[in-house]
Parts: C-alpha cells; sequence; structure tokens
C-alpha cells in the first residue's frame, strides 16, 4: 500500500517531474471542509475473486501504460 506522498513520488518520477515540489503534509494541515478517511484505497480480493481472468496492473505499471497512453497519437 502506498501513501498519497508515495504516490505523488511515483508519479512525478514516472512523468520527470521534480519530486521536490511534493512535500509530506499532515491532513490537518488541508483545512478541508469535510473530514476525508486518513487511509483509503481499493480492496482487491473481492474484484479477484468476481474476475479471475482480468489482469491487474501495479502502479508502476499503470503509470507507465498512462504515460504512453497521453504521448501516444491524438485523434
Amino acid at each position: 500500500m502506498l501513501s498519497r506522498y508515495e504516490f505523488a513520488l511515483k508519479i512525478a518520477s514516472e512523468f520527470g517531474l521534480d519530486a521536490g515540489l511534493i512535500r509530506p503534509i499532515a491532513t490537518s494541515e488541508l483545512g478541508q471542509k469535510a473530514n476525508r478517511p486518513l487511509r483509503a484505497g481499493l480492496l482487491m480480493d473481492k474484484f479477484r475473486s468476481h474476475f479471475p481472468n482480468v489482469p491487474v496492473m501495479g502502479v508502476g505499471e499503470a503509470l507507465q501504460l498512462l504515460k504512453r497512453q497521453m504521448s501516444g497519437p491524438r485523434n
């Protein structure tokens, strides 16, 4: 599992962005009007049990695919 901070660093790395601009902060520093869960994510067990033949990508692989799609030909 990745924190939001770690996820942002992976995105910066994959897309060649300045990871130095990303800093971890406490949720309380965000000043959000509504409470948000501290830990959010997807549990894949149920998905995998219902769709055993559908491959599930890891974060790195999914970011690489997104990057390829974004740099591909535009219609």
